[in-house]
């Protein structure tokens, strides 16, 4: 009898996992499982969310994010150096660390950083689909502001341009969308139009004073064309490609297209 018990207890528990959605076979751990204290416990919790080819149910989601959530920012700052293609050859890894962190929302301008980083760096096409779509529904300012250093400092005084960093960053600007991205390459493309030619306005009537002479003197309008250096952003160019527009060195046209554009393009 005692044995005829065990057997149908030992069935009920059998069949009662086996009805689990497959998510949540593979994904869902007990609740004293989730706890990332190094690099390599994130690891094994990327994994299996890069390798998930079903989505989560909305309950293995839920409580999954809830233990992400307990020490948010120390957890996503080990998930986020996953992020690293040069460091984790596997795709799967580091897809999973772009679904842990949206599972895990954290703040911390840190994140933001390596996804602008990711956004740049990272070939695999679904893996920096993932991350762009982060850093978008994110409004993420510090993913942006990353893409933008890059860019910036795409040009050495010493070597020159280094085209394939230019047009990588361009690249992540045009994916993200993000509006202020461009006001900032709007804002260089002035500065980059302005230096092609430095003109003075025509100045007379200067007047000589002292020594009782007061005799005023006329100065021709002058245009300084002796100008000599290298333009060290080449941002109109940059705004171009980011934006798929054209409107030349027309400033105002640039402003009043800009002014029309959503926060995030689609």
């Amino acid at each position: 009898m005692q044995y005829r018990k065990f057997l149908i207890f030992a069935c009920v528990h059998v069949l009662a996992f086996a009805a689990q959605p497959e998510s949540e076979l593979t994904i869902a751990p007990r609740r004293d499982s989730v706890k990332v204290t190094t690099v390599r416990d994130a690891e094994e919790i990327a994994l299996r969310l890069g390798t998930q080819t079903a989505p989560l149910s909305d309950s293995a989601a839920s409580e999954l994010a809830s233990e992400l959530q307990r020490e948010r920012e120390k957890t996503s700052a080990l998930i986020s150096e996953l992020l690293d293609p040069a460091k984790f050859s596997n795709p799967a890894t580091r897809l999973g660390a772009v679904r842990a962190l949206q599972l895990a929302a954290p703040a911390a301008p840190l994140i933001g950083k390596r996804l602008g980083a990711s956004a740049i760096a990272e070939t695999n096409p679904d893996v920096r689909k993932a991350v762009i779509e982060l850093i978008r529904s994110r409004k993420d300012a510090a993913a942006s502001a990353e893409v933008l250093r890059y860019w910036r400092e795409s040009y050495d005084s010493e070597v020159g341009f280094n085209e394939a960093s230019r047009a990588a960053a361009v690249a992540a600007m045009r994916d993200i969308g993000d509006k202020r991205l461009f006001q900032v390459l709007l804002h260089h493309a002035i500065i980059e139009i302005r230096t092609g030619v430095a003109s003075a306005p025509s100045v007379d009537n200067v007047a000589i004073r002292g020594q009782q002479i007061n005799l005023p003197i006329d100065l021709p309008g002058m245009q300084l064309m002796s100008f000599e250096g290298t333009l060290a952003i080449p941002a109109l160019g940059s705004l171009r490609e980011a934006t798929g527009q054209n409107f030349g060195r027309e400033i105002p046209k640039w402003r009043e297209w800009l002014n029309a554009q959503p926060a995030f393009q689609k």
